[in-house]
């Protein structure tokens, strides 16, 4: 999850905000527990990490939450994703990728995370970000419960009410908020499969003309061996 600062509204916040207390916590299990959460793992019952969250939240840009989504939720959600892939509902987006050889190299020899962003902020400097990948192509609201049903349910959670309050709760502090329920201003969940050939530029999550003040990303991939690459690279 990443978050953006108070400018994401389109004014500066300089005012300080207090962090969620010893109450706020138990409001924050009360709202995390009710049954349109069940999709969420077991951190969302777990008092001091809930507290853990908001201190990282307040104190850098972003928080890694292992076993976001439940276990069998994650799983039906990747079986019914594949099935929709051999259907054929995803559909390739962005161009294949074309760099020179210094480039890759430049790339290839950073040794520090940093030395890496530099190298690819430079390589991308003044032009939008490209990336590949195929992307589902119906709209996740648009999915039949009979086909979808564990994506259904997920869609249903996080374009709750309950889902916008918990995040505001969980944001408190850093003087960004969530719009309440649905939204203009609320991005519902987009699908994507990257397969070998595909990338990502480096670019932010927290996009500023859409006014985002919190970016969710998950991983559906199983079996996933950190040596194959792919992973977040925080500038």
């Amino acid at each position: 999850i990443v978050h953006g600062s108070a400018e994401a509204d389109g004014a500066e916040d300089d005012t300080p905000h207090p962090r969620l207390g010893r109450r706020d916590v138990n409001e924050l299990l009360g709202v995390l527990a009710r049954p349109e959460l069940d999709v969420l793992g077991s951190w969302r019952s777990n008092r001091t990490f809930l507290a853990e969250v908001n201190e990282r939240f307040v104190t850098g840009p972003y928080v890694l939450i292992d076993g976001f989504l439940d276990a069998a939720v994650a799983d039906g959600a990747r079986q019914e994703l594949l099935a929709l892939v051999k259907r054929g509902d995803f559909i390739p987006r962005g161009p294949d990728f074309n760099t020179n050889v210094e480039q890759s190299k430049a790339y290839a020899t950073s040794a520090s995370p940093s030395a890496r962003c530099s190298t690819m902020t430079h390589t991308s400097q003044g032009k939008p970000p490209r990336m590949k990948y195929e992307e589902l192509s119906r709209k996740p609201g648009a999915m039949h419960p009979k086909d979808s049903p564990t994506l259904a349910r997920l869609m249903s959670a996080l374009s709750s009410d309950s889902w916008a309050h918990a995040l505001n709760m969980l944001l408190a502090g850093t003087g960004a908020r969530m719009p309440p329920g649905p939204s203009q201003d609320a991005t519902i969940p987009v699908f994507r499969q990257y397969s070998p050939g595909d990338y990502m530029e480096l670019h932010s999550d927290v996009n500023r003309k859409e006014r985002r003040v919190v970016a969710l990303t998950h991983w559906l991939t199983e079996g996933w061996e950190p040596h194959w690459g792919g992973g977040f690279l925080w500038c």
